[in-house]
């Protein structure tokens, strides 16, 4: 719906139908609006889509909301019709606010006579095609004698309180005709005037449709692989969005029912392809499992409560597997991760992260094979140094808005496939992991038709190697498939949580608020079928059509979408064209640029994220480098430290960073947001750099010598073994020896000797502390008190002259005794044969004292031993 002004009375004099219908035609800038009291709503447009078969008749019902606080009387509404849409541009300009063209004006229909303050009234306005010329009185009609899309609005008049008759609101929708059916009123069914009028001959044109599935990031930051720690999401919105009814599941019912048994030639399941966000399938892969949130959502680290979503993910997440069996399927950067943000950052891990790794993340998850070296940027556009990134890491096409490229023939729309040669690289620069265009095999379900032309058929399409060139050199430039810029900014303005894309020009950026949703739906299937209705010089005949990456359409309107792309494909307005098709054509041979809008500039992520998540990555990158993989152990590192990874990423989303409202978008409560994540995953990661320490002895440490070892004991606290190195900060009277490398288990300690050497007798204050193999700090450093009985230089002279003292005495006496000299230290000690008497006076003694000692115990036998010895 749009309000194009109201303009009060001037003139007082002027009353009746005629006045209104004079202010009627009385428009002036929206700036200038006063404050308004009528909004006219769209409920729904029958039929959404005029076709050969369908109604003449078109069939408007609105309902008019008094918004003001005055009593509006005698309101009154007609339906009005502008000329046919003739340029793509002209699908989001002629809804603009003050851009009414009208040429065809209905009656005046009375909706109420009057309207208080909060009330509203439903009404319906009727309108023919056409009217039959030859009857007496012509009916008024809208006057659509040819197909084409038409912007149609109705417009509502009224008289406020306190002032005068005034043109109130209006409300602003397209309405395509691919065909102008049969008048069955004429009074000569063979009229030319009367007859069915068929579209302009012209080839079909070729349709790809990328059905988006995301998300914005849901999961807690902070939170590691460890298996201790459940799952936790924000909230239970997601659970919500899965269910019968949700957003998620809608868009999967209604692409379910499309490619079902109506679909008998496949032809919808042949155009479309899913985009998947992977950070999307990782949270609904791990709510299969049991999921905890927040009580309060504003507390994320508070009291929990079980998830309710489980069953939902785990049903939701097949059918899914399903449909990724029978469509084609690409991976989206990861959490709509804005790629220049990632390519400024320059980490490795964050550039793996959002580029690199979707693909196989969407692969493992759905158990599929999608589409490699494809980006889709959610912003819809890049700059050259990302341009290069994404080549260098093996991306072959790059998904952008018309917008978002420039060159070649300025006076025509970008054709579907553009090349950038100023982006080219050798082909042996172009890593393995991303096959080049012409060797990729398509997907099982969708194999190329055998007259597809190989892109190394073009004679522009390589760059010249040295040597002799291989008989099909795949083309070495970047390619970029083009999205109409007007069809997704009205795909884009459709569902719950409509937004202007960062991509839009300036003259096609309006606010979207006062649009109804069945409007906005309008406009987008209008979008979709301009082209194919509407063959102009210089515009191809294809479409790829791109709905916003985190779609919030209903059933109802996903179903709606998939009814009109089906329409287009049975009335040979269209056929499909396989998304691996698509991408497999030759470029255009004109030499393209890119171009990054100002606005996507505005709407990035901001330059204080920046900082904070390359100093993460840093630090993620060296813990990482420490741990240690046990193939014993079911936890390795990598999936340990992968939620912290994810949530750089998630920080870069651009999810929420647009709105309805252009002039007054507000990025406070994603940066917000963002911001918040960061915060809790750097406190986790110290954390986790704490957990591995050394143990603080209970007392005094006391060294038995000056070279005692020092005896640690080291724990990591970590679910993972880690390598570390002991970091000491001694006093110059000791010295400690580097051990090198240790490796502690996970959840476990370990006993450190570190050979210590004290060069004194004190006691000394020695820091211990343990860090990476990179010299990055561990835990909290402790200092130990340690006490040495070494007495250091005067121990070492005293013990070393008593030595010398000792060998020069026994050197004395050996050399006086070798030449039979006594020596003076033996005056006053007894001579030898002196020593052998003395001896045979202390064996004499001890005998007799042995028999007395038998005499007095034994007196028989010691007398009988008398007379024996006589």
């Amino acid at each position: 719906m749009r309000r194009v002004v109201a303009v009060l009375a001037a003139i007082a004099l002027l009353v009746g139908p005629g006045a209104a219908l004079g202010w009627a035609q009385t428009t002036r800038d929206p700036g200038d609006e006063p404050d308004r009291f009528i909004r006219i709503s769209i409920d729904s447009v029958a039929p959404n889509t005029v076709t050969l078969t369908s109604d003449p008749v078109v069939v408007i019902t609105a309902t008019a909301y008094n918004i003001g606080d005055r009593t509006v009387r005698d309101i009154t509404a007609r339906l009005e019709r502008g000329a046919a849409i003739s340029t793509s541009i002209g699908l989001r300009t002629a809804l603009a606010p003050g851009a009414a063209d009208q040429v065809v004006t209905g009656d005046y229909v009375t909706v109420a006579d009057r309207l208080g303050a909060a009330q509203h009234k439903q009404f319906t306005l009727t309108m023919p095609l056409r009217s039959d010329p030859d009857l007496p009185t012509p009916t008024r009609s809208l006057g659509i004698t040819k197909p084409g899309v038409y912007p149609l609005s109705v417009g509502l008049n009224g008289t406020p309180d306190f002032t005068g008759a005034a043109r109130l609101d209006d409300a602003a929708f397209l309405l395509p005709v691919l065909g102008v059916p049969a008048d069955p009123a004429a009074a000569d069914p063979a009229d030319p005037d009367a007859t069915a009028v068929l579209p302009p001959p012209a080839p079909p044109i070729a349709t790809t449709v990328l059905w988006p599935l995301a998300a914005r990031p849901r999961l807690v930051g902070g939170r590691t692989g460890a298996a201790d720690q459940p799952v936790r999401l924000l909230d239970d919105e997601l659970a919500g969005e899965l269910a019968k009814g949700g957003r998620l599941d809608d868009l999967v019912s209604a692409l379910e029912f499309a490619i079902g048994p109506n679909d008998r030639e496949h032809k919808v399941a042949d155009s479309v392809c899913l985009a998947i966000d992977p950070d999307l399938l990782i949270t609904v892969s791990a709510m299969t499992r049991g999921y905890q949130v927040p009580q309060r959502p504003e507390d994320p680290a508070g009291p929990t409560r079980a998830g309710t979503g489980a069953m939902s993910a785990a049903g939701w997440l097949n059918r899914v597997r399903a449909l990724a069996g029978r469509v084609c399927t690409v991976a989206v950067p990861y959490a709509q991760a804005d790629l220049p943000a990632v390519r400024a950052i320059g980490a490795a891990a964050v550039t793996a992260g959002a580029i690199t790794d979707p693909t196989g993340i969407v692969d493992t998850v759905l158990q599929t094979s999608s589409r490699p070296g494809v980006i889709w940027p959610d912003a819809g556009a890049i700059d050259d140094d990302t341009a290069t990134l994404l080549h260098d890491l093996g991306t072959d096409t790059v998904l952008l808005a018309g917008s978002a490229v420039s060159g070649g023939n300025p006076a025509v729309t970008p054709p579907d496939l553009v090349r950038f040669p100023a982006i080219s690289r050798p082909v042996t620069a172009v890593p393995t992991t991303a096959p080049a265009p012409s060797t990729e095999p398509a997907p099982t379900t969708e194999p190329a038709p055998t007259t597809e032309p190989a892109p190394t058929t073009e004679p522009n399409a390589a760059t010249p190697t040295p040597g002799p060139p291989p008989p099909a050199a795949p083309d070495p430039a970047l390619h970029a498939a083009v999205i109409d810029v007007s069809t997704a900014s009205a795909f884009a303005a459709t569902g719950s949580a409509p937004y202007v894309p960062s991509f839009a020009p300036e003259r096609a950026r309006f606010p979207l608020g006062d649009d109804s949703r069945d409007a906005r739906l309008q406009d987008a299937l209008a979008a979709m079928a301009w082209s194919a209705v509407t063959p102009l010089p210089g515009y191809p005949r294809s479409l790829l059509v791109a709905p916003p990456q985190q779609w919030s359409v209903n059933r109802d309107e996903a179903a709606t979408v998939l009814a009109e792309l089906a329409t287009l494909f049975r009335s040979g307005l269209a056929v499909p064209r396989r998304f691996a098709d698509l991408l497999a054509q030759s470029p255009d041979p004109q030499p393209f640029e890119l171009n990054y809008p100002q606005q996507v500039i505005d709407d990035a992520t901001p330059e204080s994220l920046r900082a904070p998540i390359r100093d993460q990555s840093a630090r993620l990158d060296t813990l990482a480098a420490a741990l240690v993989d046990d193939p014993q152990r079911e936890l390795d590192p990598s999936d340990f430290l992968a939620p912290l990874r994810q949530d750089l990423v998630r920080a870069l989303s651009l999810s929420g960073r647009r709105s309805a409202d252009p002039e007054s978008n507000d990025r406070s409560a994603a940066d917000a947001a963002a911001s918040d994540r960061l915060a809790r995953s750097g406190t986790t990661l110290a954390g986790l750099f704490g957990q591995v320490t050394v143990l603080a002895p209970g007392g005094a440490y006391t060294l038995a010598s000056e070279q005692s070892p020092l005896l640690l004991v080291a724990r990591n606290d970590l679910p993972v073994g880690i390598r570390v190195r002991v970091r000491i900060d001694a006093p110059s009277a000791m010295t400690v020896d580097d051990i090198g490398e240790q490796l502690l288990p996970p959840n476990g300690s370990r006993t450190l000797q570190l050979p210590a050497k004290v060069a004194a007798t004190r006691n000394l204050v020695v820091h211990v502390g343990l860090s990476t193999p990179a010299g990055q700090p561990l835990g909290d450093p402790t200092a130990l008190s340690v006490r040495s009985n070494a007495y250091g230089k005067a121990l070492a002279m005293i013990t070393a002259s008593a030595g010398a003292l000792l060998l020069l005495l026994s050197g004395r006496r050996l050399w006086h005794r070798f030449r039979g000299q006594p020596d003076r230290a033996d005056e006053g000690y007894p001579t030898r044969r002196h020593r052998r008497t003395a001896r045979g006076h202390r064996v004499a003694r001890r005998r007799a004292t042995s028999r007395q000692r038998t005499e007095r115990q034994y007196p028989g036998r010691a007398r009988a031993s008398r007379r024996g010895d006589r």
